[in-house]
């Protein structure tokens, strides 16, 4: 007797250890993040085996409310597949335990006409799995007709407790999705808030793009903007600039442009058997190119909402297309409902957001209002005395530049000259044979200065004389035969060519008096008595071939008086014509002048003569000159043309136009003129 009551004790401390593994097993499976699948077929498998049933099924609820199968062990033998009306019978049943809340047992083909019914041949163990006082699920066993009522009690206890342990992994999966629910939402304000944070078009699209990939947890969301009939790339998640040059990037653009013909979202997810024709070519040509297996285009749209007749009420027309939001994935092609879901939100806040960029930026003269925005700071609060002092003084400046007469000088370069001088040129062709003078020479008036020798002069007076001095004999011999002629004839005919001759002799003197004066040309004189002022003239002219007209040296006079020529530019003219008439200013039109050598001191002299018509200068470029008298005394040393800077008065002139007139001419002859 108490060896039966030791293995009793044994078998029932083994079966009491079994029972805690399978709860704890239970438990850690309510902990897990299974699928509701996966947690059912492992907690019937379990429960089936802990009861050593004969099958058992799960069943849950889909939205609407209906019952749905969710997991099954060896449902076959309940017998409920293959018959309509025991599976309406069986439905009954789950319904009543989901009004009653209660597990129950119903014992094999059980039930009168007005009670439930057991279809099958089988015990049947019910119980709910209750979650805040809602059934959840339900957890059925089939059990042998012949266990006794002890143990089906005992059955439909262990179900109850495992069906309580079953109700924590709903409760776990509720907190995960409230979890994942409140962090999508998160999410959502983020990107609302980020989406909406700008109005510049391409900021906004590099935040609808990164932000929008992070959302959807996509691998590549791309944003493009209509510019008419093209569609521009405008932003690509994890990329800060866009390569409009590469073949990935033409290709995406070509496709959005296709697929938004169509005006309908464009789903590629591993099948293009039901992409259009106009759109699969372009589409095999994109996914060849970037190995997409997963892509979704999705139009961005604007609102378009016009009026009726009466004018008062606003209906909607078909959205205006705006761009396109495009969605990759390169590793899966699977988009499950909730990414459609995250999708969509995306597009929708994308639209938004992206048709109020164009509409801010489509503003007239937005630049001008944005700088006027920002400017209203100037006059709030403390800065309001400051601003007004500024504008007070703005508007004195201005007032002044227009109003507040001042001197009126134009600038321009020039050169201290002797007033007597000349400057020497070259009467002939020839080459320079010998010179006379060198630099610093003084010269009297008539002085040789420079020969020249011409020899093709030399050989044509040559030939001159020659053919004179054959002329001369033959004028000679006509003399000496005169007198013996007899016949008058011939004697007419010979004075004929003695007179003829005579005509060629006086010719050809003439001729060589001609050249014996172009001769003399070639002796270059000093046409007054000066200085020679030319730099190094003797090594400048030595050996020289020049031209009819080429300059040789200037002679000056330096004990004389002296001038300053002003190389007014030719484009300044008309404001020194203008003060150069007018009485007023003329009798005081002083010219005030600084030496290159002696800067700091001024000078002034007085206008004497204006040249009537402009010329190019070597350095000055086209220039009027003006001489001016100065007084040389007040100078240091004189030096021919030694630089100057002048200044010629040109009356008075308001203080803005003084300091801003080149300003104002070259925007009149640049831009201006132009228009």
């Amino acid at each position: 007797m108490s060896t039966q009551s030791t293995v009793d004790s044994g078998a029932t401390e083994q079966t009491w250890q079994e029972i805690r593994q399978l709860v704890d097993e239970i438990v850690q499976l309510s902990r897990r993040d299974l699928s509701t699948d996966e947690f059912y077929q492992e907690l019937l498998s379990r429960v089936v085996s802990a009861l050593a049933g004969l099958g058992g099924v799960a069943w849950t609820f889909r939205d609407g409310g209906q019952i749905q199968l969710q997991s099954q062990v060896n449902l076959d033998r309940a017998g409920l597949i293959n018959s309509e009306e025991k599976l309406q019978q069986h439905s009954q049943v789950l319904q009543s335990l989901i009004k009653s809340k209660e597990p129950m047992l119903l014992p094999p083909q059980s039930g009168g006409a007005d009670e439930l019914k057991n279809p099958t041949d089988l015990l049947l163990v019910l119980s709910p799995v209750m979650v805040e006082e809602e059934v959840t699920a339900i957890v059925e066993v089939f059990q042998r007709p012949d266990s006794r009522p002890q143990a089906q009690r005992g059955y439909l206890r262990f179900l109850h407790q495992m069906c309580t342990l079953a109700a924590e992994y709903h409760k776990n999966q509720q907190f995960q999705a409230l979890r994942q629910r409140q962090a999508l939402w998160s999410d959502f304000q983020e990107f609302t808030q980020k989406s909406h944070g700008s109005l510049d078009i391409t900021q906004t699209a590099y935040t609808v793009a990164n932000e929008g990939r992070r959302l959807i947890d996509s691998d590549r969301v791309s944003v493009a903007m209509k510019y008419g009939g093209r569609y521009k790339l405008e932003a690509i998640s994890g990329q800060d600039t866009i390569n409009r040059r590469s073949n990935t990037v033409r290709l995406l653009q070509t496709l959005i442009k296709r697929a938004m013909k169509a005006g309908e979202p464009l789903w590629y997810l591993g099948d293009a058997k039901d992409i259009p024709p106009q759109i699969e070519k372009a589409l095999q040509s994109y996914l060849d190119e970037s190995h997409t297996r997963a892509l979704v285009i999705f139009p961005l749209e604007q609102q378009v909402k016009s009026k009726t007749p009466d004018g008062n009420v606003e209906k909607k027309e078909r959205p205006k297309i705006i761009g396109a939001l495009v969605i990759e994935q390169f590793d899966d092609v699977r988009i499950d409902d909730s990414k459609r879901q995250r999708i969509d939100t995306v597009r929708q806040h994308a639209s938004i957001a992206m048709e109020n960029s164009i509409t801010y930026n489509s503003l007239f003269l937005l630049p001008l209002w944005r700088l006027l925005g920002k400017a209203t700071w100037f006059i709030k609060g403390r800065t309001l005395p400051k601003t007004l002092i500024v504008v007070t003084l703005i508007v004195a400046a201005v007032l002044a530049l227009i109003y507040v007469p001042y001197d009126f000088e134009l600038e321009a370069k020039g050169a201290l000259q002797p007033e007597t001088r000349r400057e020497i040129f070259a009467g002939m062709q020839g080459d320079v044979e010998d010179v006379k003078v060198k630099h610093g020479s003084f010269v009297d008036e008539g002085d040789v200065l420079v020969e020249l020798r011409n020899r093709e002069l030399e050989r044509q007076i040559g030939a001159l004389e020659g053919e004179i001095e054959t002329i001369s004999k033959k004028i000679e011999s006509i003399a000496g035969r005169l007198p013996a002629m007899t016949n008058p004839v011939e004697r007419s005919q010979l004075e004929a060519e003695r007179e003829e001759a005579r005509m060629e002799m006086a010719n050809l003197v003439s001729q060589r008096k001609m050249m014996m004066e172009q001769q003399e040309d070639l002796v270059i004189r000093s046409p007054l008595a000066g200085e020679v002022t030319t730099w190094e003239v003797d090594k400048l002219l030595t050996a020289r071939p020049v031209q009819r007209g080429n300059f040789l040296m200037t002679v000056a006079k330096l004990d004389g008086n002296w001038v300053l020529e002003v190389y007014m530019p030719e484009d300044r003219m008309g404001y020194v014509m203008e003060a150069h008439n007018d009485p007023e200013i003329k009798k005081d039109a002083k010219v005030t002048f600084m030496l290159a050598t002696e800067a700091g001191t001024e000078y002034e002299g007085t206008i004497k003569s204006i040249a009537r018509a402009s010329e190019v200068h070597e350095e000055h470029g086209n220039c009027v000159r003006m001489v001016v008298e100065i007084d040389e005394t007040e100078l240091p040393a004189l030096r021919p043309g030694a630089g100057v800077s002048a200044k010629v008065y040109c009356g008075k002139k308001p203080i803005g136009f003084v300091y801003l007139h080149d300003l104002w001419e070259f925007i009149q002859s640049r831009i201006l003129w132009r228009l």
